[in-house]
C-alpha cells in the first residue's frame, strides 16, 4: 500500500510538472472573480465582506487552481484563453473604443504607445 501511494503522488508531482510547466499566464478568472468583488456593492466594506466571504469558503483558491491547471494551460498550448471573449468583451469590441459622438461634434480619443499620454481629437461633420 505505501508503494501505490508513492507510485500515485510520483505521478501526480510528475503531471503538475508538464502540466503546469511553462503555463504562467493571466489568472482571468480569478481577476474577473476580484473585479466582481470591486463592484459588487457600493460600499467597501460590504465588498470587504464578500471578499472574506468568498476566501473563507474557497473560492479565491478554488479560482486559482482552475486557473492554472485549466485556463493556463489551454492558453498556453492552444494561444487563446477560454476566458477571453465573454459578453462585457464582445460589447467593448462592438463599440469602437475612444470615439464619442456629442450633438454635432465628434471625438475621437487614443493612448500613446507609451501609455503615459493621450490624445483627443475633436473634429466637426463637414469641417
Amino acid at each position: 500500500m505505501k508503494n501505490v501511494r508513492r507510485a500515485v503522488s510520483g505521478a501526480m508531482a510528475g503531471t503538475l510538472l508538464l502540466v503546469g510547466g511553462g503555463c504562467y499566464g493571466p489568472f482571468k478568472l480569478t481577476c474577473k472573480v476580484h473585479e466582481w468583488n470591486g463592484r459588487a456593492t457600493s460600499s467597501r466594506w460590504g465588498n470587504e465582506a464578500i471578499f472574506f466571504g468568498l476566501a473563507a469558503v474557497g473560492v479565491y483558491g478554488l479560482c486559482a487552481w482552475v486557473d492554472a491547471l485549466v485556463f493556463n494551460s489551454i492558453e498556453w498550448w492552444g494561444g487563446r484563453n477560454p476566458m477571453d471573449g465573454g459578453t462585457m468583451e464582445k460589447k467593448k469590441k462592438a463599440e469602437a473604443p475612444g470615439r464619442s459622438v456629442s450633438g454635432s461634434e465628434d471625438v475621437a480619443a487614443s493612448l500613446a504607445p507609451a501609455g503615459n499620454s493621450a490624445e483627443v481629437e475633436p473634429s466637426r461633420p463637414g469641417g
